[in-house]
């Protein structure tokens, strides 16, 4: 699987249940609020199935203004916070066949109060009950925390997780988060590489190695399973016990450990789409509301506004099923030569905002992978043209080799109808013999 892969797969496999994100919740649960692809084209019937696998899954939010309160926050949380959230669940297949379920969130924690902002990035294992991280398993700038579950179907049990913060920064309004999480390989490890979008550059304030030596590595959408292990929620008087989504998430809720915040005088809009070939595309259809995170907003509403979901104060319809435009255009100036930053944090003091600015020509990139480099060829009459230059594996005596944007076929595609073609000319021959034979022993 290339790093820029996409599948879309709208016919259903063999079983025909579906898992429903409206399963165990009602009009008054408490959920994030956002953009959401579930893999399903009508989220209040459970229908219309598709499937989406990407090496990037990218965020839109625009806050004009937020008010976030909770008088009795968890423990190390604000009354005042509140968070943007990407969240998306890497799948890998290592190369013994073990396949592992990866939780990735890529948040904005903000503080409401005193306008102040942190970036933060968490990784959660679902590919057993109870699943851990830990260093032998993945390696980033961040550390390992211990969260315990008092929940007496979870048996009091714990569950580690990886996660880091970058350091606090004031923001003003209107504020924009685009975070993007993408995923390689990496001299045959996955690599999840969490940041956002500025001005046409991505920018990773963490890259995160998975020690598990991969055939592939791949963000998946997909209403035809959950996965192997439920997420366990602290605030919620449900549980699942057949797993969590395949879902993408772009959503607002409250801080950390599962707050649910009370919003007032909030304004904001979401997209969330991914990468498709050298596109940024939205998902066919979202809903309003997120279901795999904890943390959780009251008193918002969603609605469909020019192509993106525009949240304000009321309440939520969580059936909601919203068709998507196309990628806001601050997503789509990314130009050749302006792809990832370095495995260097951006945690200093002076990170900034990323902020939305205008372009005259829009050029998508392809995910470059690790050891390779775009090549620009632009010129006045090509200027988004260009090309991938891998260098050729250490154990090979060719030059490095060159790969153009990959294509969308490729020798495979003719190998069905050839083999059908000549299935037709054997059974057409099959007969003329048959029929020979037996126009011989009819003879005198």
């Amino acid at each position: 699987m290339t790093a820029a892969l996409l599948s879309i797969f709208l016919s259903s496999p063999a079983s025909a249940h579906l898992a429903s994100p409206l399963s165990g919740i009602n009009q008054t649960t408490p959920v994030a609020v956002g953009a959401t692809s579930f893999g399903l084209y009508n989220i209040s019937q459970d229908s219309g199935p598709y499937q989406v696998e990407t090496s990037e899954v990218i965020g839109y939010s625009r806050l004009k203004y937020a008010e976030a309160y909770n008088a009795t926050p968890p423990v190390n949380i604000s009354q005042y916070g509140a968070t943007l959230q990407l969240n998306a669940v890497m799948n890998v297949t290592a190369k013994n066949g073990k396949m592992y379920s990866y939780w990735i969130q890529d948040v904005m924690d903000l503080n409401t109060s005193n306008n102040t902002y942190f970036l933060v990035d968490n990784i959660w294992n679902l590919t057993s009950e109870y699943g851990n991280v830990t260093n032998e398993t993945i390696q980033g700038n961040g550390n390992f925390s211990t969260v315990s579950y008092p929940v007496s179907y979870f048996k009091n049990t714990t569950q580690e997780f990886y996660g880091y913060p970058t350091n606090s920064t004031p923001y003003s309004y209107p504020l924009f988060f685009e975070p993007v999480i993408s995923v390689v390989i990496s001299n045959g490890n996955p690599v999840a590489r969490i940041g956002y979008d500025q001005n046409g550059t991505y920018s990773f304030y963490d890259n995160v190695t998975f020690n598990i030596p991969s055939r592939s590595a791949y963000l998946l959408v997909t209403p035809y399973y959950t996965t192997p292990t439920p997420r366990k929620y602290f605030n919620r008087n449900y549980y699942y016990t057949t797993g969590s989504y395949y879902d993408a998430e772009m959503v607002i809720g409250g801080e950390g450990s599962g707050e649910i915040s009370q919003f007032s005088h909030t304004n904001a809009t979401f997209w969330v789409g991914y990468l498709n070939g050298t596109s940024i595309v939205p998902f066919p259809v979202v809903g309003d509301f997120g279901i795999n995170t904890d943390e959780a907003a009251l008193n918002l509403s969603a609605s469909s506004s020019n192509g993106l979901v525009s949240v304000g104060e009321g309440q939520l319809n969580y059936d909601e099923s919203i068709k998507e435009g196309p990628a806001p255009e601050a997503l789509l100036e990314r130009i050749p030569g302006s792809t990832t930053s370095s495995s260097t944090t951006t945690s200093s003091s002076t990170t900034t905002v990323p902020v939305s600015i205008a372009s005259s020509t829009v050029c998508y990139l392809p995910n470059v992978p690790v050891g390779c480099t775009w090549i620009s060829t632009a010129n006045a009459t090509a200027p988004c043209a260009g090309y991938v230059s891998c260098p050729a594996p250490a154990n090979s005596t060719s030059s490095p080799t060159t790969n153009s944007t990959p294509a969308l076929s490729s020798h495979s595609d003719y190998i069905l109808p050839v083999l059908i073609v000549i299935i037709i000319a054997l059974v057409i021959t099959f007969f003329f013999v048959i029929e020979g034979i037996m126009h011989a022993k009819t003879r005198p």
